[in-house]
């Protein structure tokens, strides 16, 4: 039986165009014209048991440290997956941040197109995990999976950080909008708030008020409107916050030289909140803050305690928090903060800190052998490793002059399960930093 004319036309036509677009496929793969799309599994979280309500602090009135980690649970099913594809835009202020260099640095990935693609993909997946709108009254909340889904606002500014260096303009306003839900008599956001959008933890937490500022900042250099909700909540901030005489960061509108957490000192902010505010006070708080830490560090391992007073002593207030005077949860994110103000700005000073820091877990700790809690004299007080933790070392080690460390960490933090949204929350914006990923985006 012989085809119709037209129809054997059709057939000829479609092998065609079939082997043209094969080869162009090939063609383009081996020029490096064309990335194949890469794919990240969205899982559903994990179960295991959930903490007793109210277990991180002493009271609903006081901020809470992290909780020491835990051994992850078996991994999860990962037969649900989504293809995502990273985003093609152009302009200096969008991601990803080509050249993906800093002042004083640049991206440690030995492959840059697969560090953006890995990175892209891992925002997405935390996007998908822990964002919702459930609970949170027409808006976006970040659920603290370890906790029973409440929110707090140091995952909530987090949020806004990784919305707005991820050009996510409609995540940044739902996150800023149950922000503005849920803030006390001064302009800040309360620090916990229940899955029901019941605030149980009242008052602010500096370093999340801090965090959302600088994201706020970033979201004005992107689409503007944002500076004046900026400039209030800095004024609220150093009017509350900020130990007045010894320009030191309280952990809220509480404390003060008896009891504080260096890990809420963000020195690469503080140079652009004096500029956004016309008020040298914050460079007051950059050198009052370098100067405790001088005092609080151990000078042998550089390491920082959760917890401590203007003394850099012991704050037995702290009686939440069995590692406050350890280098736990808490105290793993100076580094990283260090980490920004010496790539962002080159300040010496961090480096001070940074060398003998790194030092330490390189040649006395090594990558394979970290784990997530050190006394400050070296002494590892947990068998197992957070990814979150180890992406904050990493930070800090792609400063040294030798960035193999940095690398093996990397490595570390790419096989590591991720659990919990805090822990993933501080892969993606350590991934962001080492990748060249985070610039300074603010005026």
């Amino acid at each position: 039986m012989k085809l119709p004319r037209f129809l054997l036309w059709v057939v000829l036509a479609a092998l065609a165009v079939g082997g043209f677009l094969f080869f162009a496929e090939k063609i383009g793969l081996a020029l490096g014209t064309r990335r194949e799309p890469r794919t990240a599994a969205i899982v559903p979280e994990p179960a295991r048991p959930e903490p007793v309500e109210g277990a991180e602090g002493p009271s609903s009135l006081t901020p809470a440290t992290s909780t020491p980690p835990v051994s992850p649970p078996p991994p999860a099913d990962r037969s649900a997956t989504v293809l995502l594809t990273l985003p093609k835009r152009a302009g200096p202020n969008v991601f990803p941040y080509a050249p993906y260099t800093y002042r004083t640095g640049k991206s440690i990935a030995s492959n840059q197109t697969i560090a953006n693609e890995t990175l892209f993909l891992a925002y997405e997946e935390w996007k998908a995990r822990f964002v919702t709108p459930e609970g949170a009254g027409n808006a976006l909340r970040v659920r603290r999976s370890e906790n029973s889904n409440d929110t707090t606002s140091q995952l909530q500014a987090y949020g806004m950080l990784l919305a707005a260096y991820f050009d996510d303009a409609d995540t940044f306003e739902g996150l800023w909008r149950y922000t503005r839900l849920h803030r006390d008599e001064h302009g800040v956001m309360h620090w916990r708030v229940n899955a029901d959008g019941v605030v149980v933890g009242t008052g602010g937490q500096t370093d999340a008020d801090e965090d959302m500022v600088y994201a706020l900042l970033v979201a004005d250099k992107k689409w503007g409107s944002f500076l004046p909700q900026a400039r209030t909540l800095l004024e609220a901030i150093m009017t509350y916050e900020i130990e007045a005489q010894t320009f030191l960061v309280k952990p809220g509108s509480w404390g003060g030289s008896s009891v504080l957490n260096p890990s809420y000192f963000t020195p690469a902010y503080y140079p652009i909140f004096a500029v956004v505010s016309g008020d040298a006070r914050w460079l007051s708080v950059r050198d009052a803050g370098y100067q405790l830490l001088g005092r609080a560090s151990n000078p042998v391992t550089g390491l920082f305690p959760n917890w401590t007073n203007a003394s850099g002593g012991d704050a037995p207030q702290v009686t939440w928090d069995a590692h406050r005077s350890d280098f736990a949860q808490d105290a793993v994110k100076i580094p990283w903060r260090l980490s920004q103000d010496w790539l962002w700005h080159g300040e010496r000073r961090s480096r001070a800190f940074l060398d003998p820091l790194v030092s330490f877990f390189q040649r006395e700790v090594g990558a394979e052998a970290l784990v997530s809690g050190y006394t400050t004299i070296g002494k590892p007080f947990t068998s197992s490793l957070d990814v979150g933790y180890a992406g904050m070392i990493a930070s800090a080690a792609m400063t040294a002059r030798d960035t193999a460390f940095a690398r093996d960490l990397v490595a570390k933090v790419g096989n590591l399960p991720g659990w919990d949204t805090t822990g993933m929350t501080l892969k993606v914006l350590s991934l962001a930093l080492l990748s060249g990923n985070y610039p300074s985006l603010a005026p």
